[in-house]
């Protein structure tokens, strides 16, 4: 519904191609993120379980595990960063394939009457080239993201170990097998964490996207301005429009009178979605107030500068 009452404007920022990404990849991506929520905070309550057990299996020595865990997540954190700025050029790109592409199919006879199917062709291959790039990024940056939560657990083990050794514990199996036990239980919430972040900051990307699209201008309701005809008097009828009156008489010279209507353009694309919105420049009449009279089997037309509403007249 909201794609059907866009404005001018807004159809010419919110392309087809863009439109197609939106309800493809954007909407999935929130879906997807509304689905690990609960994967994020159950994943952290069972790391703190587990840490707590670690703590009452070798003592203090567990702390050297929670040390190594918070000297790698600022490293964790930066890749899932440039992850979320590589998948934003990447949804870039896309937008401007699918554009691209819905401007060839749309053009066909006419790319088939010149022979312009290879340069087409090129512009459709060069914009798949640019979104592969950046997905070639994302997906290498996440996998090193992956192979340091499988280094996490090994390098957690070794330092706690090391630390239970060195401060005069002994490691038998019993405490050994048990740790070992509790670290693979580590494994699994280390692994979702990372993927959970990611998920959420790619529905933030993709939250952004949906709400400039939700935020676009719309065309005015149309049961709200349509045009009320009443009696005018004298056989006539008036047309009681948005901002004036428009009078039209049978068998009167006037034929169509306009009395104190208001003409205004779009808002000022200059500014953001958002600042059109809340700005009261968006219902400013660029023309008020208009006094036009058409006489009948007579030619008139509005004059006026460029943006001064005579064409809307």
């Amino acid at each position: 519904a909201k794609v059907l009452r866009l404005s001018h404007r807004a159809r010419s920022e919110h392309t087809t191609g863009r439109l197609n990404a939106l309800i493809a990849a954007d909407a999935e991506a929130v879906e997807l993120c509304l689905g690990t929520l609960h994967l994020c905070w159950s994943a952290v309550l069972r790391i703190l379980v587990a840490l707590g057990l670690l703590y009452a299996q070798l003592g203090p020595a567990s702390f050297a595990a929670l040390g190594t865990l918070l000297l790698m997540m600022p490293v964790q954190t930066s890749l899932v960063i440039r992850s979320s700025k590589a998948q934003k050029r990447a949804l870039q790109h896309t937008d401007e394939r699918v554009k691209t592409f819905s401007e060839a199919v749309g053009a066909i006879t006419t790319l088939k009457c010149y022979a312009w199917e290879e340069p087409a062709l090129r512009r459709v291959l060069a914009c798949r080239d640019d979104e592969l790039r950046w997905l070639r990024v994302r997906v290498s940056l996440n996998a090193v993201n992956f192979a340091m939560i499988s280094l996490n657990v090994t390098l957690m083990a070794a330092a706690t170990f090391s630390a239970y050794t060195l401060g005069g514990g002994v490691l038998d199996a019993s405490t050994t097998f048990t740790s070992i036990a509790l670290f693979g239980n580590l494994q699994g919430p280390l692994f979702l964490v990372p993927q959970a972040i990611s998920q959420l900051v790619s529905a933030r990307v993709s939250l952004r996207r949906l709400d400039e699209l939700l935020l676009a201008d719309e065309l005015p309701d149309a049961s709200r301005n349509a045009p009320t005809v009443g009696s005018g008097g004298a056989g006539g009828e008036v047309i009681e429009g948005v901002g004036g009156a428009f009078r039209s008489d049978a068998g009167h010279p006037v034929a169509v009178e306009i009395r104190g209507a208001d003409f205004s353009w779009e808002a000022d694309g200059g500014e953001s979605t958002r600042r059109r919105r809340s700005s009261q420049a968006m219902n400013s009449p660029l023309l008020t107030a208009a006094q036009q009279q058409a006489l009948e089997r007579q030619d008139s037309a509005p004059v006026g500068g460029a943006g001064g509403g005579p064409s809307d007249v």
